[in-house]
C-alpha cells in the first residue's frame, strides 16, 4: 500500500507514456525525460494517451513499486 506523507513530491510525467514501460524503464524515464532522482521517495505518475490507464512509480525503503490502474469505461482528468 502507498503509504503518502508531507514531505512527499508529486511529478506528472509531461505527455503520453506507452504501458508497456516497467519499473526500470520508467525511473529512466524519470531521470532523462523529468531530470528528477526516482529513488527520492517522490511520486511520478504516468499516463497512457487515452488516459485509461495510470501507472504510479515509487521507491520506498525495500526498493521500487509500480502501481497500476487501468479504467474500464472512464478516463482520468487532469
Amino acid at each position: 500500500m502507498l503509504g503518502l506523507n508531507p514531505s512527499m513530491r508529486f511529478y506528472l510525467c509531461e505527455g503520453p507514456v506507452d504501458m508497456r514501460k516497467g519499473i526500470f524503464t520508467l525511473a529512466e524515464l524519470v531521470r532523462k525525460i523529468m531530470g528528477k532522482e526516482p529513488s527520492t521517495g517522490d511520486i511520478f505518475i504516468f499516463l497512457s494517451k487515452d488516459r485509461r490507464n495510470i501507472k504510479i512509480l515509487h521507491h520506498d525503503t525495500g526498493g521500487y513499486v509500480l502501481y497500476w490502474k487501468k479504467l474500464d469505461k472512464d478516463r482520468f482528468l487532469l
